[in-house]
């Protein structure tokens, strides 16, 4: 019997978790793990190695980031971050960065950066 592919589980497989239906895609897992899977617990799919993660596994998701332009004689960028995660729950996060820092930032991690409500203190 095939191992359960969520990391770190060193059980064998009992049940077929399906994560895509179109290309049918599926991951071998053990009771426990499709209990909370189907139960809605977040997962993600470790495109490298086929392997889901879970619980402290799972990095944080943003769900929501804010950017405001300072001018406190430097034209700064303020960029406010909210992320969830599974265990640890809800946090945030504030930065202030140079203009070349919040778009490098942009590029790295799909934010639209600057796209946000422009506040002057």
């Amino acid at each position: 019997m095939p191992e359960c592919r969520v990391l770190h589980c060193p059980n064998s497989s009992s049940d077929v978790f399906t994560y895509n239906f179109a290309p049918l895609q599926q991951a071998p897992v053990c009771h426990a793990h499709l209990r909370r899977l189907m139960g809605g617990e977040m997962w993600l799919l470790d495109s490298r190695t086929h392997y889901l993660r879970m619980g402290a596994d799972v990095p944080p998701k943003v769900v929501a980031h804010h950017v405001a332009k300072t001018f406190d004689g430097r034209n700064m960028i303020e960029l406010d971050v909210e992320t969830t995660h599974p265990q640890d729950g809800t946090r945030n996060l504030s930065l202030v960065l140079d203009p070349k820092s919040a778009e490098d930032l942009r590029k790295n991690l799909g934010f639209m950066l600057g796209k946000g409500e422009a506040q002057h203190p």
